[in-house]
């Protein structure tokens, strides 16, 4: 990983968490919580890959609170890779882009309920 990237992905978790910390005071803001109150939290960019963040999560636990630090803000998702993916899940690529895949989710007007990540995504037009 490149010294840039590095900076942007250190500049990004301290800007989240510093956003989290002040957001704290109106309640609390992510979805994801533990039985014993932890908050397991996995920032990434936008530029990031999908199956890197799923890595991620799994090694979180399965179930975490996944943070896309955008430019101007950012975007916390519950993300649980311990559920099967139900019959009519998303199919997603795994070198997607997390921005890919969260415009992908944003343009679907039933939302997402589940996502089932691949190694080999075919389109037939």
């Amino acid at each position: 990983m490149s010294d840039d990237v590095q900076s942007d992905r250190d500049k990004a978790i301290i800007r989240v968490m510093k956003s989290l910390a002040r957001l704290r005071a109106h309640g609390d803001v992510l979805p994801v919580r533990r039985s014993n109150g932890v908050a397991p939290i996995v920032v990434v960019l936008p530029s990031d890959r999908v199956g890197d963040v799923e890595e991620q999560v799994h090694d979180a636990g399965g179930v975490a609170n996944v943070i896309i630090a955008e430019t101007n803000g950012f975007v916390i998702w519950s993300w649980d890779c311990t559920v099967p993916a139900s019959e009519d899940a998303l199919q997603v690529h795994e070198h997607s882009t997390m921005e890919m895949f969260r415009l992908w989710c944003e343009s679907r007007e039933d939302g997402i309920a589940s996502y089932d990540l691949v190694r080999e995504l075919a389109y037939q037009f």
